[in-house]
């Protein structure tokens, strides 16, 4: 059996060392069994796709601050800090609606979900991004006036409101990708996601991986070129 040249041995290790040492696995987003999958840092927007033309190419930002165990009123919970901006296409102006302030507290475990006060009034906004546990979210809009129940279907969470519906669809990370809001039975709008996971270049923890993977291919090349 050959012996396996050092150069590969080198590479390897470092890939190894980096998967250990990534910023994904550092910061951790799961206390009281709740996973928040937006990481510190991470910002996600959606764009209106469709519905009354002045509202075309308004968009929406979600930013997360950070991520921290703190005491819901007597509740062990996940915090979540957030920055949330509006677009107005019309305008041209970004607004600043939540600046670094209290998004979410979150425990799973027992059953906890509670958002921040201004966004109480913000169906859209307030359960993006969520931890997947569609049915709890379902019970907390519920607890509004102008929410009169709720069904789950797959990744879809549809809540019926005063002339039609709000259908909430999420990829497997809890990040909303599509939000469709029917009045009468018609379409009035859509929000889809429009950068974030999966959308835009992963400038993070895997394509640093990649990079180093890709760096160490090159030397290893080059050192056998210059051997031979």
């Amino acid at each position: 059996m050959k012996k396996i040249n050092k150069p590969i041995l080198t590479i390897f290790s470092l890939i190894l060392i980096s998967l250990f040492f990534s910023p994904y696995v550092i910061s951790a987003t799961t206390f009281g069994g709740t996973t928040f999958h937006a990481d510190i840092g991470k910002t996600y927007q959606w764009k209106v796709s469709t519905g009354p033309q002045v509202f075309w190419g308004s968009k929406l930002s979600f930013t997360t601050e950070d991520i921290y165990p703190d005491v819901y009123i007597v509740t062990d919970a996940m915090f979540v800090k957030a920055t949330i901006k509006t677009y107005n296409s019309t305008t041209k102006v970004w607004t600043v609606d939540l600046n670094n302030g209290f998004y979410m507290a979150a425990n799973m475990t027992v059953k906890l979900v509670r958002f921040g006060s201004y966004l109480q009034n913000a169906p859209i906004i307030f359960i993006i991004p969520l931890p997947m546990n569609l049915s709890l979210i379902g019970d907390y809009l519920s607890s509004r006036i102008d929410i009169f129940g709720y069904t789950v279907s797959g990744n879809t969470l549809i809540s019926q409101h005063s002339v039609g519906e709000y259908q909430q669809t999420f990829n497997s990370d809890g990040i909303l990708t599509k939000f469709v809001t029917t009045e009468m039975g018609e379409i009035f709008g859509t929000i889809t996601l429009d950068t974030g996971d999966g959308l835009d270049i992963p400038y993070g923890n895997y394509f640093f991986i990649v990079a180093l993977a890709s760096i160490g291919l090159v030397v290893y090349v080059k050192w056998k070129k210059i051997k031979h």
